[in-house]
């Protein structure tokens, strides 16, 4: 105890304050993960879309058995059985985390699904969590700057502390270094593997093709082979199917879970449609928030609907570095028909400061396609009344907001 201002106050000396947090957190909630089955995904893209994957997927499960939805925890969205919300981080802090674990757990959650993103992993956030279900799904330069992660390879160890945690390890094949996460998760009971063209992996794509509903991935698991309808017209949510149904064969789920488990699946502002009444226009909203993504997004877009134009609007959030800016920018001016560049959360920068380097990444790669509109309806607006041919419309980066 410390003496201070007459009175004695106690305290706990420690030597790193976020380690032990997490340790607090987990005993003050008596170690709410040892009652349900977490799942989390981490890696560049593609957590959020996985895990609504996987959650539709264990909801099905939930039906079959009789248990009440699983938890989900991502950075669109909170819904823990008890309370539910708009999130603010994709990881939350130690306290609210584990409280998130316990109030699933107190209305019988069999299930979590969860991002654990680079940030919460390398802070210890999930510290003292056990995941049944530790997923990779890829790896890009996001995040680098003296921000975030100083350099890609504090960014990549932080990610890899998943495995360290969990007892099931999922890995995406067709990822940069997976020779190096195959290697992290060679310490976990079993490492189930997906790819989209690797025929050695777990889950496979045997073979995709367009529908009316959306994609239709003939899936290959240790355990059958069908068919399963994923609804999005892109060839990447493939890939982001494959890793939660990976998750649902760790987990042993159902064949009729896994494939019922896609019907009726909704993303928060991750492709969605909104296609004209003329049909001229297919307007996209996608949360494509960094270079890697945004290139993964309008290549597919490009091939599956290669006679439409493709416009684009734009933006990078301030306050994170200049790294998106950049990469943005790259992949807008390599693949875009038309762009708007426009504002997205600037935070303490100036919009057209964030703009104007944006402008210098496209035209770096050859295209004048572009301009700038700094208000972000009115870019959204402009990108829609200029379509003078069949298009498609892409709105990157934040979604639908409240007032």
């Amino acid at each position: 105890a410390v003496e201070e201002v007459g009175h004695e106050v106690p305290r706990v000396l420690v030597h790193a304050i976020r380690t032990e947090l997490g340790l607090l957190a987990d005993a003050a909630y008596d170690h709410p993960s040892g009652r349900v089955k977490v799942c989390a995904f981490t890696g560049t893209k593609g957590k959020t879309t996985s895990a609504y994957y996987l959650r539709s997927i264990l909801a099905e499960h939930a039906r079959e058995t009789g248990r009440p939805v699983p938890a989900l925890l991502t950075g669109v969205e909170y819904d823990d059985g008890v309370e539910h919300g708009d999130s603010l981080l994709t990881t939350p802090e130690s306290f609210e985390l584990e409280r998130r674990f316990a109030n699933a757990a107190s209305v019988g959650c069999e299930h979590v699904v969860m991002e654990a993103s680079s940030q919460g992993l390398k802070y210890e956030r999930t510290g003292k969590i056990d995941f049944e279900v530790g997923a990779f799904t890829n790896i890009g330069e996001d995040h680098i700057s003296p921000i975030e992660h100083p350099t890609l390879e504090d960014y990549f160890a932080s990610k890899l502390k998943i495995f360290s945690q969990s007892r099931f390890a999922v890995v995406n094949l067709d990822m940069d270094h997976v020779d190096r996460v195959l290697e992290a998760a060679s310490r976990c009971e079993r490492t189930v593997t997906f790819s989209l063209t690797d025929g050695r992996a777990d889950v496979c794509a045997l073979a995709i093709r367009n529908g009316d509903c959306g994609m239709v991935a003939t899936v290959r698991t240790p355990r059958f082979t069908r068919d399963i309808v994923i609804p999005t017209p892109v060839k990447f949510n493939v890939s982001n199917a494959l890793a939660a149904i990976a998750c649902a064969e760790a987990l042993g789920i159902s064949e009729e879970g896994i494939v019922h488990g896609f019907e009726g699946v909704f993303v928060p502002g991750r492709m969605e449609l909104y296609p004209s009444a003329s049909g001229k226009i297919l307007g996209v909203v996608d949360f494509a928030h960094n270079g890697m993504s945004l290139e993964t997004l309008l290549r597919d877009l490009r091939e599956t609907y290669p006679e439409r134009e493709l416009a684009v609007v734009v933006g990078a959030p301030g306050g994170t570095g200049g790294g998106r800016r950049t990469t943005m920018g790259i992949a807008a001016g390599k693949y875009a028909d038309r762009i708007v560049i426009t504002e997205d959360d600037p935070g303490p920068e100036d919009v057209e400061d964030i703009c104007a380097e944006i402008a210098r990444n496209i035209q770096a790669q050859g295209n004048d396609s572009w301009q700038i509109v700094c208000d972000r309806a009115a870019a959204i607006e402009t990108a829609v009344r200029e379509t003078d041919r069949p298009a498609v419309v892409i709105v990157t980066g934040k979604g639908e907001e409240e007032c």
